[in-house]
């Protein structure tokens, strides 16, 4: 249970906005969408289309809920969230490259002594030098620097039910395992690629015309009850840590006060982005 709960909370981490803001990569736009499965798929295929493996692939649509009215303007709304990270590996030269030229210079010195006339020379340890030399040169060699490109990309919006229309803003960040500016340089290409390809096919919209502008007392309500939820979520575990709750009442629990808790950091975000 502990590793579920520490994988939740990585995953919570990678995808806050602040978060993906630190990514050397960022990018972010607001869009008018008619179906924003339609998006999230256009998005999929062309990361998939650069060879990107997806590793999170995730959307959340809340109930209609008269509690969220006051955040967003008329119709039958609902939020809605999307979270998708893809991967790709690139490989480099090798991991080790000081390491197998040494060895190898190592190899063909003994090689060079092995075929000297000299007899007080070792030639079976000349021989067993400049073999293994050349055998560990080559396993080093053959062992790539690998770097990973990952890309996360968050799609929140607010879903008009009689409409058939969504406001969601799209975030963007990528960035690379390690310092490799080629790697790092096709990364950044592909992620704007990405960017721009969404902002040519759907209408841009300057402001989300469906939330209301946010004010400091509804931030803080939200605010309150993400606090009261984790609260919740803290306390029911302690419960069921010292036996007060059976297996099943705290999984059908924990159920739903996790998706009342995405459901109000996803309205938070809408509504200070």
């Amino acid at each position: 249970m502990w590793w579920g709960k520490s994988f939740v909370h990585n995953l919570e981490k990678e995808f806050r906005t602040e978060q993906m803001r630190d990514k050397r990569v960022f990018h972010d736009v607001n869009l008018r969408v008619n179906e924003p499965a339609e998006l999230r798929v256009t998005c999929l295929e062309y990361l998939r289309s650069l060879g990107y493996v997806v590793d999170i692939n995730e959307m959340s649509e809340f109930e209609e809920s008269n509690e969220f009215n006051k955040f967003f303007r008329g119709g039958r709304l609902k939020p809605l969230k999307s979270i998708v990270k893809a991967r790709k590996s690139s490989y480099l030269g090798s991991r080790f490259p000081h390491a197998w030229r040494l060895l190898f210079i190592v190899g063909l010195v003994a090689v060079i002594g092995y075929f000297l006339p000299f007899e007080e020379l070792n030639k079976d340890l000349l021989f067993y030098t400049f073999t293994g030399s050349f055998i560990l040169a080559g396993i080093f060699y053959l062992i790539k620097k690998v770097v990973t490109s990952s890309i996360w990309m968050k799609i929140i919006g607010v879903y008009d039910v009689e409409g058939v229309k969504a406001d969601v803003r799209v975030v963007i960040s990528a960035d690379t395992s390690e310092g490799a500016p080629k790697v790092f340089d096709n990364l950044r290409d592909e992620a704007a690629e990405l960017y721009d390809l969404i902002s040519r096919k759907y209408i841009r919209e300057p402001k989300k015309s469906m939330v209301k502008p946010a004010t400091k007392s509804r931030e803080e309500e939200l605010v309150e009850n993400i606090t009261k939820v984790n609260n919740n979520i803290r306390t029911l575990r302690d419960k069921f840590i010292n036996g007060r709750v059976s297996e099943a009442t705290f999984n059908r629990l924990m159920s739903s006060l996790k998706k009342d808790k995405e459901k109000y950091e996803t309205v938070f975000d809408l509504v200070t982005l």
